[in-house]
Formats: structure tokens, C-alpha cells, sequence
């Protein structure tokens, strides 16, 4: 009897510790997802510092965003989207689709840029006659804008520009992608040259995040769903369409549709460089609508990314993250990124951070 009612106990407990253990390894599972906590820890930080706000001393009250930069020759240039000035520009505008202007590197933050008679900077990366031509027929509140992205240098003295095409519409965050401009970027100048056309809608935008190493360059397309694609190229063939191969998730393809959706990124704020200190890719992002500035570590471009180290919190919500790698120490265990945000309602600036790993 005692035998037989062991046995039974035991036929009795067994599915039900099986049970039990499937459903721990459920909820452990769910919670690995949801909380993220399977994947590589993000970076080990020492701390960050604010190293204030970039400006203009010539033309205080101009209200920029963007800022990405490139070190050309012995001079910093950094490239800003839509910039407003609270007065009228020669021309009779207060806004400019974008702008650019020179820093020392051992200044980063006090700008310097030709201005017209009234103060205003002039345009970075030119509308094309036909852009022109649509800005003035476009409804009101309907406008073509460039916002210039990540610069990538070719050389010394040159780098490529890689410009957001698209139509802003009325309302809030209401844009149509148009394409993926290129644009040339050389030493001393804040004025570019257009190159032409890279991607066209309804192609992905692959306008995020470029990096360059050992002479391959690499894009990335983000949706509004954090998720990126990738693309890369010979950096001497970047401006070639056909030189592109998409990252299918398992392997590089020349087939766009292959495209995965791979990487963690973001549309509010994406920047990828290389990091020598770490010996990895670091990501520097932003979710939409946050103060949050979130750090990632990849041994490619295409990962496998690591989790995400909150490096910064800002006093309100920031966008157009930015990693300035021609301004990193000590090969790059500190690094500085700058981001936007908006101040007040027709106020704004761009601010530097510096962060160091451990």
C-alpha cells in the first residue's frame, strides 16, 4: 500500500512539477523580453558632464537644431537643420532649412559663420532651381525642407553630407519623405555642394547614423517603432546607388526588400560610431518624447546590439542625438554627444555633453 500510494503521489506530483517548471520558465522568459534583461548589459559608465550650450557670439538668438559635425582641415564644421532668427534676414525670411558654422576644436561651442547685413546665416546645403521653384507654389504651411544628418569625411579637407529630403506639412511632426540627398561638405566653407540623389521614396530613407570604418560605410533607415535597417557601401563608392547591400538579419543582400528592421535606434535621435577604448560600435539614441539619452555597444554595425545604458537625463525632452567622435579623449573612453531641445516657444538650443566609461 505504502509502496502503490508513493507511486501514485508521485504520478500525481510529477506533471504538476513539470507544470510548475514551465510555467517559471514562462514568466522568466516573458520577463527577459519585457524587461530586456537577456541581451549583453549595456556600457559601463563613470559619469557624465554638461558642457553647455553651443552659440554664436555674433547672432545670440538664433534657434538651431540638428548638429552633427565633421573635423575638416584644423576646423570643426557643424551642419543644423531648420534654423529661426527672431528678425528679418536680408532676403526678408526668418528661417533658413538649414545652416552651418566653424568651431576650433578646443572650443567646440563658441560658432563662427559668415552672417548678411542683419545677422542671418546664410543656407548650407542649396535648394536646387526646382526646390525653389516648389517653395513658391506649395500651399501655405507647405514646405520642401533639407535637414542635413551625419558628415562623413572622404578626406582631409572633404566630407559627405547626408541630407533628409522632405515635405513639411501643417501640424505637428507632419512630414512626406522624399529622399536621401548627398551633398558635399569642404574645409573652412559653411556653404555645401549638391551631389544628388541616393535613395528615393518609397525606398526606406537610409538618412540615420552614419558611420564609416576601414573604408565601408554604413546607413541606417529607422521607423517611428525604434527599429532600424542597415545598409552599407565602399565609402569610395557611397554616392552610387548600386554600391548598397542591406543587412537581411542573417546576411548582406543587394535586394532592398530584404531589408530587416535589426537595430535599435530611433527616429527622434540616432548617431553610430566606432569606439578603439571599448574595441566596439557605440549607438547614442533618444526614444521619442523623452529626456532620456541611451547608450548601446555592437561588435558590428549590424549588431547584436547590447541593452541600453541611460548615460544622461536632460531637463525636458531632447532630439537629433549626436556623437562627435573628432572630439573624443583618450581614444575614446570619454566621448561627447550633443542633442537638441526646445527651451521655450519659439526658443531653443543644442547642448554638449561629455561622458566617460569606465
Amino acid at each position: 500500500m505504502r509502496a502503490e500510494s508513493r507511486a501514485s503521489a508521485s504520478r500525481r506530483c510529477g506533471p504538476r512539477r513539470s507544470t510548475l517548471r514551465k510555467v517559471r520558465v514562462s514568466i522568466l522568459i516573458t520577463l527577459c523580453v519585457l524587461a530586456s534583461a537577456c541581451g549583453k548589459p549595456g556600457p559601463a559608465l563613470a559619469g557624465a558632464t554638461d558642457l553647455g550650450a553651443l552659440m554664436n557670439p555674433n547672432a545670440p538668438t538664433l534657434w538651431r537644431d540638428g548638429g552633427s559635425s565633421v573635423l575638416l582641415g584644423t576646423q570643426l564644421l557643424w551642419a543644423f537643420g531648420d534654423t529661426i532668427f527672431p528678425f528679418q534676414a536680408d532676403d526678408g525670411s526668418q528661417l533658413r532649412t538649414n545652416t552651418a558654422a566653424l568651431a576650433a576644436p578646443a572650443a567646440p561651442l563658441t560658432l563662427t559663420e559668415p552672417l548678411d547685413g542683419r545677422g542671418a546665416p546664410y543656407q548650407f546645403v542649396p535648394f536646387t532651381a526646382d526646390e525653389s521653384a516648389s517653395n513658391n507654389t506649395l500651399p501655405t504651411g507647405e514646405r520642401i525642407a533639407l535637414w542635413p544628418g551625419a558628415m562623413i569625411a572622404t578626406d582631409p579637407l572633404h566630407a559627405l553630407v547626408f541630407v533628409d529630403k522632405l515635405i513639411v506639412l501643417p501640424g505637428v511632426l507632419n512630414y512626406q519623405e522624399v529622399s536621401t540627398e548627398l551633398a558635399q561638405a569642404s574645409s573652412g566653407s559653411t556653404q555645401a555642394t549638391r551631389l544628388g540623389t541616393l535613395f528615393a521614396a518609397p525606398e526606406p530613407q537610409f538618412n540615420h547614423g552614419a558611420v564609416a570604418k576601414d573604408s565601408v560605410l554604413y546607413l541606417y533607415s529607422c521607423e517611428t517603432s525604434g527599429d532600424c535597417r542597415v545598409a552599407r557601401a565602399s565609402l569610395a563608392a557611397a554616392t552610387q546607388r548600386p554600391a548598397y547591400q542591406f543587412w537581411t538579419g542573417a546576411s548582406w543582400s543587394s535586394d532592398i526588400s530584404l531589408a530587416a528592421l535589426d537595430v535599435p535606434g530611433s527616429t527622434a535621435g540616432f548617431s553610430v560610431a566606432w569606439n578603439d577604448a571599448l574595441g566596439e560600435y557605440v549607438s547614442a539614441s533618444t526614444p521619442g518624447f523623452s529626456s532620456q539619452l541611451l547608450l548601446r555597444t555592437a561588435p558590428a554595425p549590424e549588431g547584436p546590439w547590447s541593452n541600453p545604458t541611460t548615460a544622461w537625463n536632460a531637463p525636458s525632452e531632447i532630439y537629433a542625438v549626436y556623437q562627435h567622435p573628432e572630439l573624443e579623449l583618450a581614444n575614446g573612453r570619454t566621448i561627447r554627444i550633443s542633442y537638441s531641445r526646445q527651451v521655450s516657444g519659439f526658443a531653443g538650443e543644442i547642448r554638449l555633453v561629455e561622458i566617460n566609461f569606465r
